[in-house]
């Protein structure tokens, strides 16, 4: 979340600074804190909207660690160009599914395994020896 002294900066730097005259900044300044509830540093809707950001205002730097979660990304906004080479490996299915290959041995544990997973129908005929 932006400070009122952040979010005033990108203002007026997205205006092309602030104008000579003194009265217009004092009027600058008070437009933009009657906006925000309290003094809280919370814009009274409760969020900044782009409107109020400068162009690249926002860099990586400011964005909170874990701040952008699944749920606030937009379906398909991520695509294989925007992500960086390597951070996927190769040979990653597309589906999703994973080969005995792409295993190291041992590397599945019963812990591992969602209770249920394992069906018959899931396990190679012969290899669980019948009872005698």
């Amino acid at each position: 979340m932006a400070t009122i002294a952040e979010a005033l900066k990108a203002l007026v730097t997205k205006a092309g600074g602030f104008p000579p005259d003194t009265d217009n900044i004092a009027d600058l300044i008070e437009a933009f804190a009657s906006s925000y509830s309290g003094g809280s540093g919370t814009p009274a809707s409760g969020s900044i909207t782009s409107a109020m950001l400068a162009n690249g205002a926002v860099t990586s730097d400011k964005i909170a660690t874990n701040a952008v979660t699944a749920d606030k990304i937009a379906e398909g906004a991520v695509t294989s160009a925007k992500i960086a080479a390597g951070v996927i490996p190769s040979g990653t299915p597309a589906s999703g599914s994973i080969t005995s290959d792409m295993l190291a041995n041992s590397a599945v544990t019963t812990d591992k395994i969602a209770a249920g997973a394992v069906t018959a129908e899931k396990i190679a005929s012969g290899v669980i020896p019948s009872a005698s």
